[in-house]
């Protein structure tokens, strides 16, 4: 009986052998007993948390990078935005101070201190004034930079018109 045990012990070990060969995937929810035996001999299983940490890592670091660009987004947001308050409070600096213009020249047609050819040549260059204050404005294609530059020779042409209403009138 001596043999018998022997070769039942080793058609178990035989088995078993076969079992944990025949194993297929690494996945330790499909399988069973043996499959599970063989993938931690293996090392499948080790291999498997690794890939999975690997993967984990990866994700977190695309996670931080997408971080990163959505704060330099909103920092650059939050400059234009900016810009843009800077430039619709110049418009609106403009906009009164061409305001204050009409009025001066109101004063001075009331006055009838302007030659009717002086006096209809300022009326003329501050409506202008007024419409590309406006065209301006409106145009919202335009970028930031061409705006300041716009906004610039308009401050211009208003300060020689300021200047030639003052020779006219006086201060």
């Amino acid at each position: 009986m001596k043999v018998s045990a022997k070769n039942s012990v080793l058609s178990g070990i035989l088995c078993l052998a076969l079992a944990v060969g025949c194993a297929t995937g690494d996945d330790p929810r499909e399988g069973d007993f043996f499959s599970g035996v063989a993938n931690l001999t293996t090392g499948a299983y080790q291999r498997r948390v690794d890939q999975k940490q690997q993967s984990l890592e990866a994700a977190e670091q695309e996670r931080a990078r997408l971080r990163a660009e959505q704060a330099a987004a909103e920092a650059e947001r939050a400059e234009v935005g900016a810009a843009r308050l800077a430039a619709e409070k110049h418009e609106a600096e403009m906009a009164a101070s061409l305001d204050e213009l009409n009025r001066r020249l109101a004063d001075a047609e009331s006055r009838q201190a302007l030659e009717e050819g002086e006096l209809r040549q300022l009326q003329q260059e501050v409506q202008a004034l007024n419409q590309a204050q406006t065209l301006l404005t409106a145009n919202p294609g335009l970028d930031e930079a061409a705006k300041a530059r716009e906004l610039q020779e308009l401050e211009l042409r208003k300060q020689r018109l300021e200047e030639a209403l003052i020779e006219a009138l006086g201060p």
